[in-house]
């Protein structure tokens, strides 16, 4: 490109081979940034999924918990004995609260001992 005043040319020739350069570094760099990024993100999602697992193995368990305070197993927030003491009830079909009769179906749906209980009641 001419200048028509008498400047010199800001616009210079390129050696052979520089823009050749520029376009295959131009992809090598995005790929090598989109590289990085699914490491950080595949490592991070790697160590939540290992937490997640972690907690889930160790809080959210549906079975018996013999080391609770009262020394007896819990199982969703009801106790063998508070099953138990229930049990009869339970059997005839004396349950009014809705609430309470859900605990047990699901605490005699989970816990073996308990299980055997009602069996013995309903085998009586």
């Amino acid at each position: 490109m001419k200048n028509s005043s008498n400047q010199p040319d800001p616009w210079k020739p390129c050696e052979p081979g520089t823009i050749d350069a520029v376009k295959f570094s131009a992809p090598v760099a995005a790929v090598a940034g989109r590289r990085d990024f699914l490491k950080t993100v595949g490592g991070g999602t790697a160590v939540l999924a290992l937490t997640t697992y972690a907690g889930w193995t160790i809080f959210g368990r549906d079975e018996a918990n013999p080391d609770n305070a009262d020394g007896g197993n819990v199982i969703k927030s009801m106790s063998c004995a508070d099953c138990c003491d229930n049990l009869p009830d339970y059997v005839v079909g004396k349950l009014i609260d809705q609430s309470l009769n859900c605990q047990m179906r699901e605490h005699l749906r989970i816990c073996k001992h308990c299980h055997g209980e009602l069996k013995k009641l309903t085998k009586a």
